[in-house]
Parts: C-alpha cells; sequence; structure tokens
C-alpha cells in the first residue's frame, strides 16, 4: 500500500495525463467509439485535439457526419468549444495507408501522443476477407502509422474477451498464441476466388466460431509481435450494451448486437425467443465502463512508458457482479411491459430456450409465421409489407451466429483491470469507473429498455401514459387469443376426431399448456 500511494503521489492523474495531449481515434463514430469521445471531451477539457479517423460516406463528408455525431443526445452536454477540439479526418482502416492524405498523416505523426484503435467489423457473419482486412490488416496499419508518430505515448487497442472462446472456460489477461501467423493469414487470403475463399474459411477458422474471433485473435497476436516500442494496453469488453450512467443512462444509438436487437424486438412484442441457457451468465458491460477502462488503461501505459510490458485488460462483470441469461430475459421483458412502446405489434412476452428443437419450433411459430400471415394480410390490401419478415429473418439469423455464445459461459481473469482500479487516485476511481460491484442489473436494464425506446425507436416519454392503456388492451387480446386456441382445439377434438367431451377438455388443456411453455 505504501509503494502504491507513492506511485500515486508522484504520478498524475488521468485528467493531468490528457492535457495538453492530441488524441487519435479510429472508430470514433461507431458506439462504443463515440461514447470514449463524449467522456474524453467532458472529463479532461484541457485536452487540446481529438483527431476521428472517420470513413466517408456518399451524401456525407466526414464533417457533416461528425457534425451529426454532436447534434446526437449524447453530446447534449457540449458546447462549441469542444466542438471545436473535434478533428474529422477522411479515412478508412480497410485501405492501404488508411487512406490518409499526406497532410492529415503528417499531422497526426507530429501531434499525436495517444491512440485508440476501436475501428473494427464486428459482423460475425462477415467474410473472411472482410474480417481480416478491417480488423487484422486495419490494425497493422494503424501500428505501421504509430511507429512514425514522434511523440507517441499509449496505444489502445480494443479486442474481444470472446477471441480466446475456444481455449477453455478460463481465460486469463493475457496474449494466447494464434494458430497461424497473422502475417501468413493476410498473404494467403489475397486475391482468391469466392470457392478458394470458403475453402480456406472453413480449413482457417475450423477451431473458432466465426471469422470475427478468429481476426480479433489474430490481430492481438500482430500488436503483440510488431508493436516494438510502442506502450500498448488491450481492452477486451464482453457483450457490450448500452450506457450505466454517462452521460445519460441507457444511450444506444443503434441495435446491431444481439442484446439491443432483442431489447428492441421485445418491446414491439415480436421477438419472443432468446436462444440461451437460462443459468449461463450473460457477461453484459455497460458502454461507458469500456470507455472509461480504455481512458484509464491509456493513462497507464503512457505513464508507465518504460515498461514495455503488454497489458490485457478484460471488462468483464460475470466474476464479481454477474447476471444470468434467464435473468437478464426476465427483466427485459417486465420493463418492456412497465413502459411499453406506444407502436407495438403484440403484447411481449419472451423467455430463454435451450433444446434446439424447442427453440426452432417456437422461432417458426412465434416468429416467421405471423411474419407470413402480416405479408400476406398486407397483400390481400394491395400494400404487401415485408418489413416484419424481413426483420425476423435477420434476427433468426443473428440466432444462429451467436448462440454459441448464449449456451456457453466463461470465467475471464480480471486480475489485471482490478489491479488498475486500486492503482487510480480516489478521484480518478470515481471519475472514470469501472467497477462491475456498481452496476444495479435491475435499474440498468431498465434504463437500456427506456433507451431503446426513446433513442432507437425514436418514443418520447410523452406517450408513456398513452402506450401503458394500449398494453393493457393487447394484454386482453393476448388472453383471449389463448381462449381462442384452448376452444379451436376443444371443438376439433369433439367434433372433428368425436372425443367424448371431458376428453376433448383434457387435450385442449394440455395442447394450450404445450403451446404456453413452448
Amino acid at each position: 500500500m505504501n509503494g502504491r500511494r507513492s506511485l500515486n503521489e508522484i504520478t498524475p492523474g488521468i485528467q493531468e495525463f490528457f492535457a495538453g495531449r492530441t488524441v487519435f481515434i479510429t472508430g470514433g463514430t461507431g458506439f462504443l467509439g463515440a461514447v470514449l469521445l463524449e467522456k474524453l471531451l467532458r472529463a479532461c477539457p484541457e485536452i487540446t485535439t481529438v483527431y476521428l479517423l472517420v470513413r466517408p460516406k456518399r451524401l456525407h463528408d466526414v464533417h457533416n457526419r461528425v457534425s451529426t455525431l454532436f447534434d446526437s443526445p449524447l453530446f447534449s452536454k457540449h458546447g462549441p468549444e469542444s466542438r471545436r477540439k473535434v478533428v474529422a479526418i477522411p479515412g478508412d482502416v480497410s485501405k492501404s495507408g488508411l487512406a490518409l492524405h499526406e497532410d492529415d498523416r503528417n499531422v497526426l505523426i507530429d501531434t499525436v501522443s495517444v491512440v485508440f484503435h476501436a475501428a473494427a467489423t464486428i459482423n460475425f457473419n462477415a467474410a473472411l476477407q472482410s474480417a481480416i482486412n478491417i480488423n487484422l490488416i486495419g490494425t497493422k496499419r494503424v501500428l505501421q502509422l504509430c511507429h512514425h508518430m514522434k511523440n507517441i505515448k499509449a496505444l489502445v487497442y480494443v479486442s474481444t474477451a470472446y477471441c480466446n472462446c475456444t481455449l477453455g472456460s478460463v481465460i486469463l489477461e493475457q496474449v494466447y498464441p494464434a494458430k497461424y501467423d497473422p502475417n501468413y493469414v493476410i498473404e494467403l487470403v489475397q486475391n482468391k476466388s469466392p470457392e478458394e475463399t470458403r475453402n480456406l474459411t472453413a480449413r482457417l477458422t475450423s477451431d473458432h466460431p466465426n471469422t470475427y474471433s478468429f481476426s480479433k485473435q489474430l490481430a492481438e497476436n500482430l500488436v503483440k509481435t510488431e508493436r516494438k516500442q510502442i506502450p500498448v494496453a488491450i481492452v477486451r469488453p464482453t457483450v457490450v450494451l448500452g450506457t450505466l450512467k454517462e452521460p445519460v443512462a441507457g444511450w444506444i444509438d443503434n441495435v446491431q448486437t444481439g442484446g439491443f436487437a432483442f431489447i428492441a424486438g421485445a418491446a414491439k412484442g415480436v421477438f419472443r425467443v432468446v436462444v440461451a441457457d437460462q443459468n449461463r451468465v450473460a457477461d453484459i458491460v455497460p458502454c461507458d465502463h469500456v470507455a472509461n477502462l480504455m481512458l484509464a488503461a491509456a493513462w497507464r501505459a503512457g505513464v508507465s512508458s518504460e515498461d514495455l510490458t503488454l497489458k490485457v485488460y478484460h471488462c468483464s462483470t460475470g466474476t464479481t457482479n454477474p447476471v444470468t441469461w434467464g435473468q437478464y430475459t426476465n427483466h427485459v421483458v417486465e420493463m418492456v411491459r412497465k413502459h411499453p412502446c406506444h407502436e407495438m405489434l403484440w403484447y411481449p412476452a419472451a423467455k430463454c430456450r435451450l433444446s434446439p428443437l424447442r427453440s426452432t419450433i417456437a422461432v417458426l411459430l412465434l416468429h416467421i409465421l405471423p411474419a407470413y400471415a402480416l405479408l400476406a394480410v398486407t397483400k390481400l390490401r394491395g400494400k404487401p409489407n415485408r418489413v416484419l419478415l424481413s426483420v425476423q429473418q435477420k434476427y433468426a439469423l443473428g440466432i444462429k451466429h451467436v448462440k454459441y455464445f448464449t449456451k456457453r459461459q466463461w470465467h475471464f481473469d480480471i486480475n489485471n483491470t482490478s489491479e488498475l482500479a486500486e492503482s487510480l487516485k480516489p478521484t480518478d476511481r470515481r471519475l472514470f469507473d469501472f467497477d462491475p460491484k456498481n452496476i444495479d442489473w435491475y435499474s440498468y436494464l431498465q434504463a437500456n429498455v427506456l433507451g431503446v425506446r426513446e433513442y432507437y425507436h425514436k418514443e418520447p416519454t410523452t406517450t408513456l401514459n398513452e402506450a401503458r392503456k394500449r398494453i393493457k388492451r393487447f394484454w386482453l387480446l393476448h388472453m383471449a387469443a389463448h381462449i381462442a386456441l384452448f376452444l379451436m382445439v376443444l371443438l376439433a377434438a369433439h367434433l372433428l376426431l368425436g372425443t367424448d367431451l371431458v376428453v376433448s377438455i383434457m387435450l385442449a388443456v394440455v395442447f394450450t399448456v404445450l403451446f404456453v411453455w413452448l
């Protein structure tokens, strides 16, 4: 303890460390990157400049994209001074040299001292070449730029806790050797035909659930072997959901990840199946905790730059404050009923299903069949609506890709993360909180439900009272549907099959109970 107090006395805090510095962020317009940027500007007001690598999009130049970012509720606490500190730089991690203009490249080389590399494709279904190009070669391009930076003090690479998910149930905070050399894989996937790529994918990723975890494990190995004298930290989050409290509780800007997608669909009453072991730990982490850990990791790497030991930090709740998939599902359903969407399609209900047969039947009956029914009805009206069918097909595909993780459980070691928290000054520990024990799951998931309702479904809180009246009517329809099912089976058994009334009632009860259980 005395040694730690002495270190704290002579070491600048996180705010002091970032004061006067210039920072470079890749992935800064994404969900995690934007939360990181907001916290950096708000908690470290003396920072000089933040350069964001922004990919130009058709009809939107990079400056317009950053302006749109600052118009979001995430940056509602920021004024023109914060906006002036953020400079958009056109570029793309998937392109040679990050597609940087020479002048921009020179500015980064001359001024940047801290780099956060968060850009990645998180698509579990990404083609191998795409995953390697963005997640692996993109990381190599960032490293090459960092090697030219004259004042580099820290590089933080954002990985995933699941990049080593096939190595056992206990994952330590270390870079595990990959089966293949990263540069060998880079050479191997170049200029391959579609058939060759399919064969390569099957061979290379045979011990990984998807190309995402495969490419991220390779990228970690690349960072370790090619960082040279750059102080590096690797941050591995688990399942990232909305913010716990900063700058607002429950902030989300998309529903691309499975956890958000389920909340969005459950709120409308259309997602009713979670393929998961309800007793397994979900290991969900708030996005602002990940951002705080990234800033603390950069600080630690920067102030300890003479010690080039590569530190890996897990951002995980499963060890100290676990929540199971069953608890997650039940809390979400309770909250979407308590804070319903005005434009719901049916009464919200969902449960975890582990059996492949049961989950497949449930998805077909409760997701796909109603979507086709809606399409048929709208076709008869002359205005076919395929939106729900498209949503359900995407959700079914998502289930296929995430069930590997939702049916299993890992213990992610957090010794480095705990030691990092303990090394912070008390003020920094409060300001840059990433302690899982500070999460109340009930209130946190409620904030996420409200966040999805407001920020994704665009339903203001002023519609809540009317929505609560509507959900009562949907509950009556929900119960009426069960009664109608009971009567249909009763009549079918009694009139069509000729069974006596008592047997028909028993069959109707059993069939209805089985349907509800399903």
